[in-house]
């Protein structure tokens, strides 16, 4: 069955260009706080810290061993250190969606909050948030776990599994942060949430991923062809420049993904539980999601940006 034509403002949009004005869209939202982009840096350093002080302590607990340690197959504590590796990982992550969500939560509402009022809150929900690394962490170690003993139908059937769990957490962080919700029920809401509106039409029709896919490609031709170039005059500063200017777009464009990546969530989380968005295009989001449940009411917004763009 063909799918519906996305209409936008009365006009007929592809849906390639349908993503590229919800990316447009959630750039523009993130440019009115720029002060996000450094949510995940502080929460880089938080995750750095916390897995040195890990590290460091196994290290020290293997003292003298290491070696010995190190040529052994997976055992308990190594799984151990990995399961701690993916709590810390999983953790530092929710800290920053959380006060993401709540920066943008709060100016979808029509209102401002500073990047130290978002950082705030996240600390407030942070027993919340460590619950679910926990339980994220445990899941991921488990998906690991069978992955490496099963033969390759088993491998490709548990990945599969743990692609259907990445997507029914989907809107955890926001449960928790926004809706206030202890993280087993959050795990619940997520899931049905995400189920009865959005389903496997979020991952369709959501392509903001493209757009980063796009600059990489773009972006690693131009660092190649810099190198040979550096080769060609023999000139190291000039490969030097290249690598220093590719490191530079990785980073940058890593922080600018995972931002515009929680904005995103947060909106949808707020359109999907109904609340009013403003300072958002609803009928992009609306369109571009294809609600299931037709009675979900729309709500008034001022005239975005989009509008002018189509």
């Amino acid at each position: 069955m063909a799918r519906e034509a996305i209409i936008i403002h009365g006009k007929r949009v592809g849906r390639l260009r349908a993503s590229w004005l919800l990316f447009k869209e959630s750039w523009r939202f993130l440019s009115t706080d720029p002060e996000l982009l450094w949510v995940p840096v502080i929460t880089f350093f938080i995750n750095l810290f916390l897995l040195g002080f890990l590290i460091g302590a196994f290290l020290i607990g293997t003292l003298g061993n290491l070696e010995a340690w190190l040529e052994e197959g997976m055992n308990s504590v190594k799984y151990l250190l990995v399961f701690g590796i993916y709590v810390i990982c999983t953790f530092s992550v929710a800290i920053a969606q959380a006060a993401i969500s709540y920066i943008v939560f709060t100016r979808a509402e029509g209102g401002d909050a500073t990047l130290k009022q978002g950082m705030k809150v996240a600390f407030a929900h942070s027993q919340a948030l460590l619950i679910w690394a926990v339980i994220a962490g445990t899941v991921s170690l488990l998906i690991r776990y069978f992955i490496e003993k099963s033969p390759l139908f088993g491998k490709i059937l548990i990945s599969m599994l743990g692609f259907a769990w990445s997507v029914l957490t989907y809107f955890v962080v926001p449960a928790i942060v926004l809706g206030k919700k202890e993280p087993v029920v959050a795990i619940k809401h997520s899931g049905k949430l995400f189920t009865e509106t959005w389903g496997e039409t979020v991952v369709s029709n959501v392509t903001l991923g493209l757009v980063f896919v796009v600059a990489h490609v773009i972006a690693f031709t131009t660092f190649f062809g810099l190198v040979v170039l550096g080769m060609a005059f023999n000139s190291a500063l000039f490969i030097i420049g290249a690598i220093c200017l590719i490191f530079i777009w990785v980073v940058a464009s890593t922080i600018v993904s995972q931002v515009l990546e929680a904005v995103l969530k947060t909106l949808l989380y707020v359109y999907a539980t109904k609340e009013p968005v403003k300072n958002f295009d609803v009928e992009l989001l609306e369109k571009m999601l294809v609600v299931k449940n037709s009675t979900m009411p729309v709500a008034s917004v001022a005239p975005s940006t989009v509008s002018s763009v189509i």
